[in-house]
């Protein structure tokens, strides 16, 4: 088992994860292949593009790293997907 999702996680896809200590690929079922890039943005966007011969590449990740990609002109079009969260308070 690797990662909470187990043996099979849920991109199915090349994925390419943003790190500061190189590591070797890491594959797992379903297709996902993990492979870390530690050169920054542009260099996770190239190796994407590359890996996705002409089909879109999806950005995930937080805040901060996903805005970067439209700070530098590297994206055509943004879809933001959203989830209601509820916060509970309990009073005595």
């Amino acid at each position: 088992m690797k990662g909470w999702w187990g043996g099979n996680p849920p991109y199915h896809a090349p994925t390419f994860v943003l790190t500061l200590y190189p590591r070797a690929p890491i594959e797992m079922e379903g297709g996902t292949v993990f492979h870390f890039v530690t050169g920054g943005i542009e260099a996770a966007m190239e190796q994407a593009r590359s890996e996705a011969g002409g089909k879109n590449v999806k950005i995930g990740g937080g805040v901060s790293m996903v805005r970067q990609y439209p700070q530098v002109g590297l994206v055509d079009e943004i879809y933001v997907a959203t989830e209601a969260a509820t916060h509970l308070v309990r009073t005595r």
